[in-house]
This record gives C-alpha cells, sequence and structure tokens, in this order.
C-alpha cells in the first residue's frame, strides 16, 4: 500500500477531475499549485518519520504483535480520509496520517525478523 500511493498521489495531478475538485482555476485553466504538489509528495515520508520515532516507544511499551496490530487497524481506519477527502487540506493530513503507520512497519518488520531469526541468519535477514 505505501509504495502503490507514493506513486499514485504524483499521478492524480494530470487527472481533469482531480484538478478540478482540489486545485485552484488560473487563467481558465484547473491547477494544484506547486507548494500543495510537494505536501502531498513529501506528507507521507513526514508521517513515516514520525512512525519510525514512535514505533520503539509504541513497540517497548506493547510488543511486536500488538503494534503491529494496532497500527495495521488505525491504516484500516485512515484509510477512509483520503477517500473521502473534501478539499486538498484534509488530503495533505490524510497522507501525513497514513505516513505514520507505513513508517511503523518499516521499523518494526525488521527488528522484529532480527530478533526471531537465529544468530547465524541475522546478518541475511
Amino acid at each position: 500500500m505505501e509504495g502503490y500511493d507514493l506513486v499514485l498521489i504524483g499521478a492524480f495531478y494530470a487527472y481533469p477531475t482531480f484538478r478540478q475538485t482540489y486545485g485552484v482555476e488560473k487563467n481558465g485553466k484547473w491547477e494544484i499549485p506547486a507548494p500543495w504538489q510537494a505536501g502531498l509528495g513529501n506528507g507521507a515520508r513526514i508521517g513515516e518519520i514520525l512512525g519510525l520515532l514512535l514505533n520503539g516507544i509504541i513497540c517497548d511499551k506493547f510488543g511486536f504483535k500488538r503494534t503491529m496490530i494496532g497500527t495495521l487497524i488505525l491504516l484500516c481506519g485512515l484509510i477512509f480520509v483520503p477517500f473521502l477527502a473534501q478539499n486538498i487540506e484534509t488530503l495533505e493530513v490524510a497522507e501525513v496520517l497514513l505516513g505514520v503507520p507505513w513508517g511503523v512497519f518499516q521499523t518494526l518488520t525488521t527488528a522484529y525478523a532480527a530478533e526471531v531469526c537465529p544468530t547465524a541468519l541475522r546478518g541475511y535477514v
């Protein structure tokens, strides 16, 4: 989901319906302003950094399994925010919020794999 969504949002800028829904009209044409394009493109990465930082705290308190299940449930709930976004601000907030579980997944999976893997295989994992 993370890789697909990060690439997909940039492809939407070319669609006329997306530009009319979230853009502004300039000289008779609809466009997404450059600052918003940069924000939408980098919003998920900001959320990922927050998720990377929060993962250590959450995982230490609740454990690997509960952290993974909790962030999967959070991701399922948050996926509706960009889908139902009525304006570009909501879409930006949704990208940042979705980035948090993605960041947790990036750190959690590698740390868990290294912990459960036999010592001789840890370098390969």
